[in-house]
């Protein structure tokens, strides 16, 4: 059977396939998805990554699953991101290439120069990627890059996750405590949205150990009085 056959083959199956919720079927596919690394399959793969009106769950396991190539994705990826013209892609590029530290990733210093660059953009779905990055792959000078993130981008959610990242970098090198905290506290007598405020509690909980009452693992937004409460304790550190 020729490759463009095996490719034929597997498009036909990813249509069977890319609407229904079975799991067992999705890893039976994804199997078959990354048995060759030859430049065929991977820009089917990467072709299937533009693919957002299937089922969520396949779609998050087909980007898991380019990853999961390990290196020969990472170099794939980085050639791929220099010339990719839709943003939205172009932020799960990044993504994926920020995980490859978990995957064997070998060019991980350029993948967080990217992030850098990503962190000027005006559009703010590739700021967030850029931030989440920096926060996986980031040393202590660009902790300085995402406190203009922290104070001055015009997404609340972005100076959030720009809280978060403190303290990410903080986990990975602990010798950032005072230089992420004296941000933060900053950061937290001038914020106003509350999702926000609470990034920046939640990652000064962590980065210095005190109990503010609030969870670093729920998905769920904490109530506005928790995060009152939590603030006029943060406050008196």
């Amino acid at each position: 059977m020729s490759v463009l056959e095996t490719i034929e083959d597997l498009q036909n199956e990813f249509d069977n396939i890319k609407a229904i919720k079975d799991y067992s079927v999705h890893l039976e596919f994804l199997k078959k998805l990354k048995e060759s690394d030859d430049k065929k399959h991977l820009d089917f793969h990467y072709e299937l990554l533009k693919e957002r009106a299937i089922n969520e769950e396949l779609f998050q396991l087909m980007r898991r699953n380019f990853t999961n190539r390990g290196p020969v994705a990472e170099d794939y990826l980085l050639e791929r991101i220099t010339k990719e013209a839709d943003t939205v892609l172009q932020g799960d590029i990044l993504q994926m290439l920020g995980r490859m530290k978990y995957y064997g990733g070998k060019r991980l210093d350029e993948t967080a120069e990217w992030a850098r660059l990503f962190l000027k953009s005006d559009i703010d779905s590739l700021r967030c990627r850029a931030i989440w990055v920096l926060g996986w792959l980031g040393t202590t000078d660009d902790i300085d890059l995402l406190s203009q993130n922290l104070f001055n981008d015009i997404s609340n959610e972005n100076r959030g996750w720009a809280a978060t990242a403190f303290m990410q970098i903080f986990f990975s090198n602990e010798a950032t405590v005072k230089k992420s905290f004296n941000y933060l506290r900053r950061a937290l007598r001038r914020e106003t949205d509350y999702f926000t405020l609470e990034m920046i509690l939640v990652s000064i909980q962590e980065i210095m150990g005190k109990k503010l009452g609030l969870s670093s693992s729920s998905r769920e937004r904490a109530p506005k009085e928790k995060v009152d409460r939590a603030l006029k304790k943060a406050l008196k550190l």
